[in-house]
């Protein structure tokens, strides 16, 4: 098919080998998707909502629901996936120039193999992160209570923003990055590097600045509350 639209209020919706434009608006109805390429926008209320073998060509693909999990995978372009209570699951999405957009509440974030600008926005719950290029932008990621965990590979002069209240922020990078690094967290809590060289620009007791290599990135990780930032070269 060129187009398909479905709606529907209660029953499975599956989806497969649309050329197009694919619109589905549903209210308890979980859905699954399978070699899409094209415009997609995709809403549930109570559903959960399944991706794979994905191609968006043009603007994003978004993919929403209320009370379900999204779990997305082998997908080319950018997406926004929203959901609040439960989990979110991406893995190898190529944005390219484009965007990646990960928001639920109460629920983990997992991604991994993810290349675009990104953003990952949770609460009381840890956002896990593998094999990350970032590739432009302001890229952002935040939650509360709970870690952070991100394996960099690339981040090629964009920036970088982490935020986290009462956890840590664990983060590992090639030694040969280029970035400036501006790391601070609340009284009590606790700054380790390991395993890369970095020049200090300022340092106290709750704050540390400095360049690794050229400085051409730039990273920022704040912890408020009582934590920890933990950073390793590799």
């Amino acid at each position: 098919f060129k187009r398909a639209e479905v709606y529907n209020d209660y029953g499975s919706i599956d989806v497969e080998n649309i050329s197009g434009e694919l619109v589905i608006k549903a209210s308890y109805s979980p859905i699954k998707l399978s070699g899409i390429e094209g415009t997609i926008s995709i809403e549930t209320r109570y559903g959960g909502i399944t991706g794979e073998n994905i191609i968006i060509n043009n603007g994003s693909g978004v993919f929403e629901t209320s009370y379900g999990p999204i779990k997305l995978e082998n997908v080319k372009g950018s997406i926004e996936a929203y959901t609040s209570y439960e989990k979110i699951s991406a893995h190898n999405i190529d944005a390219g120039s484009g965007s990646v957009v990960l928001r639920t509440s109460y629920s983990p974030i997992e991604a991994a193999n993810i290349t675009g600008e990104l953003v990952c926005e949770t609460s009381y719950s840890p956002v896990n992160l593998e094999n990350i290029n970032l590739t432009h932008g302001m890229n952002r990621i935040e939650t509360k209570y709970a870690p952070v965990n991100i394996n960099l590979n690339d981040i090629n002069e964009s920036q970088l923003l982490v935020n986290n209240t009462y956890s840590s922020i664990n983060m590992s990078f090639r030694s040969d990055i280029s970035a400036k690094l501006m790391l601070t967290v609340d009284d009590g809590g606790k700054i380790h590097t390991r395993g890369f060289s970095i020049r200090p620009l300022a340092m106290d007791r709750n704050r540390l600045v400095g360049i690794v290599g050229d400085g051409l990135s730039r990273i920022e990780l704040n912890v408020d509350g009582i934590g920890e930032i933990n950073i390793n070269g590799r």
